[in-house]
């Protein structure tokens, strides 16, 4: 509960230094006066101004009595049953949709281009050796594919899943 109030106590406690500021801002003012300055526009903004400070200082102190109103009749009566149903019924299942849905979609992204690529090289593969290869045989050569899967990056290895999930960090070869 004392979390929960402490910001309203700030307020209050800012809003009474802002008025002790805007009080000897004013207070300059009339000793600048006193000695013979014209401050007659400064002196108006400065009266605006502890003004407004106080108007600050009332709301701040209307919204602490109502946080410590709101705290002693709702917060207190929350248990730690309540706060385990609303991570599993509420918060879990919004994260989830929020957080980790566009992770997935990303990943699935990810699978998708990988293995796109992997068709595509497989499809470069087959075009060129249809091109090439029976002039290359005619002429006593094998055909050399243009590319290997081991020209791709490597997919993560068991190892690297292991370290990914016990350590939390990426492998370097794949870190950006």
């Amino acid at each position: 509960m004392m979390n929960f109030t402490r910001k309203y106590e700030q307020k209050v406690q800012e809003s009474k230094e802002n008025i002790t500021t805007a009080t000897l801002a004013y207070e300059d003012l009339l000793k600048r006066e006193f000695s013979g300055e014209e401050v007659s526009k400064e002196k108006q903004k400065a009266l605006d101004n502890i003004n407004k400070a106080q108007a600050a200082l009332k709301v701040a102190e209307e919204e602490r009595s109502k946080a410590y109103t709101y705290a002693h009749k709702n917060l207190s009566n929350i248990t730690i049953e309540n706060l385990a149903k609303d991570w599993l019924y509420n918060i879990r299942p919004t994260l989830r949709e929020e957080r980790l849905t566009p992770i997935v979609q990303q990943a699935e992204e990810a699978l998708h281009a990988y293995y796109s690529a992997i068709q595509d090289l497989i499809q470069l593969n087959n075009e060129c050796a249809a091109l090439a290869s029976g002039v290359l045989r005619k002429a006593g050569q094998v055909y050399i594919p243009i590319g290997e899967l081991g020209d791709l990056p490597k997919h993560p290895t068991d190892s690297d899943w292991y370290n990914i999930l016990r350590y939390g960090k990426v492998p370097a070869r794949y870190r950006n």
